[in-house]
């Protein structure tokens, strides 16, 4: 949540007196509509904020109620009571944005905290300007408590998920706007939504199985370190070792092997090489985010200097297993490789072993196209060769061919192929235009018929 939606009004970041004060208002106004309104809990020591996140649940009146009024209506009821300059409706699954006026009573603040986060596109040519300020305020209306509740937790402490996301994503773990989710190495590279074996969206239980404690997470922090030390306190977080004059980047304690991949398990760096090695995500995070740049910056290099942190407790496979246990998912997750695998092997099939196999050099197109297609049909569909199944056609019990077997009959038979192919055509080809014929004359004889019925 954040940014600026209203790209022809000005909506300055707000200082915390301002953010406080039309939070404090829009909650008042709002919560006589619905049952339940709410703000997710800010991070700390934030020096400014971008907008005005509020979430509800349970509207009390048709009007503002998006199952039974149209979202465009609920939308400018909402804003008309607020006052709002401007609106958005968004799209069905999307908040809708208000753009509220600033406060006449408050001045501009300017302020050069190194905790201000990136302002938007034009906002720093704006900035001491007398065009007139307004304030976007998002406003999300869950048509289940479920997604309420569970939005509250996804949000709260603003980058601290951010934070969480980056320690526990190397153990194959990942929160989102859903709940947590297990990874399937195997597959996460090359198609990460079908990765994700679904674990729990339940706020206690998530914050458990990381070594959290639940009840503090739904309290303010004080103070940025006291929010990092939290994250710490993460069982899956831990740190890298800087590397001594002479060791391998595989000798650093702290690094092993991930079982079956052949890729590293790192700790976290911090400090410049670990920013050069943060994914592009996070990235973009240390540009825009300055409390996700201060724990990597500085708080992940000083707790390496205090050697804090510095032990791994638990590898990706032990975490898997372990959500195996809690969660019930293990068929699930050997289901899904099963299956991604018996895939990938059939498109190897095809693409690679048999249409791979087929020259295309010196071959008539329409002949190899034929060949390709009978080969397919025999060796994939369960068709006859010359009358009889064919020994290269059968699958062991994972659903797999021996595909150097189906390679050399392929390359030793293609041609035949090509030509029984041809005649496979040929035939089917008579056999539509027989058809075609024959419908064609049931649907002049039933006109004839219909045509005498009516003289």
């Amino acid at each position: 949540m954040g940014g600026s939606a209203f790209i022809d009004l000005f909506t300055p970041r707000m200082p915390p007196d301002i953010y406080n004060l039309i939070l404090s208002q829009t909650l008042t106004t709002i919560q006589k509509h619905f049952t339940h309104v709410s703000s997710p809990i800010e991070a700390p020591g934030k020096a400014d904020f971008g907008d005005i996140d509020i979430l509800c649940h349970g509207p009390l009146t048709p009007p503002y109620n998006p199952s039974l009024t149209p979202k465009a209506k609920v939308t400018e009821t909402i804003a008309k009571e607020l006052g709002a300059k401007s609106w958005i409706v968004g799209k069905s699954m999307q908040g809708m944005n208000l753009a509220v006026p600033w406060p006449a009573s408050h001045p501009d603040h300017s302020t050069s905290d190194e905790n201000h986060e990136t302002p938007g596109e034009g906002e720093e040519e704006r900035v001491g300007g007398e065009e007139e300020r307004f304030i976007q305020l998002d406003i999300h209306i869950f048509t289940s408590l479920k997604q309420y509740n569970w939005e509250l937790f996804h949000a709260a402490h603003g980058d601290l998920w951010n934070i969480l996301g980056s320690t526990i994503r190397r153990f194959g773990l990942t929160v989102n706007n859903l709940g947590l989710f297990l990874r399937i190495p195997d597959i996460e590279l090359l198609d990460r939504k079908k990765s994700m074996v679904f674990l729990t969206d339940d706020s206690t239980t998530i914050l458990e199985f990381l070594g959290l404690d639940p009840e503090r997470w739904w309290c303010r922090f004080e103070s940025q370190d006291e929010m990092f030390e939290y994250a710490a306190g993460c069982r899956l977080f831990w740190i890298k070792e800087v590397m001594e004059d002479g060791e391998g980047e595989g000798d650093v304690v702290g690094e092993i092997p991930i079982e079956g991949t052949g890729e590293m398990n790192a700790g976290q760096e911090g400090g410049e090489a670990g920013k050069k090695k943060l994914k592009h995500n996070d990235r973009q995070r240390m540009d825009k985010r300055p409390i996700f740049r201060t724990w990597i910056e500085d708080f992940i290099p000083r707790c390496r200097e205090q050697g804090r942190f510095l032990e791994m407790r638990s590898s990706r496979e032990e975490v898997r297993d372990e959500a195996f246990e809690k969660f019930g998912v293990r068929e699930e997750f050997d289901t899904r490789l099963r299956e991604w695998k018996l895939e990938r092997h059939k498109d190897e099939m095809w693409r690679g072993v048999i249409k791979g196999s087929v020259p295309t050099e010196d071959v008539d197109p329409q002949f190899r196209a034929a060949s390709v297609r009978f080969l397919r049909a025999v060796l994939m569909d369960g068709e006859l060769w010359e009358g009889s199944p064919l020994k290269e056609a059968e699958r062991d019990e994972e659903g797999m061919w021996d595909l150097e077997a189906v390679k050399r009959f392929v390359e030793g038979n293609w041609e035949e192929a090509g030509r029984l192919g041809m005649v496979f055509q040929q035939k089917r080809a008579l056999e539509g235009m027989k058809a075609k014929a024959e419908k064609k004359a049931t649907l002049e004889g039933v006109e004839k018929v219909e045509l005498k019925a009516l003289a």
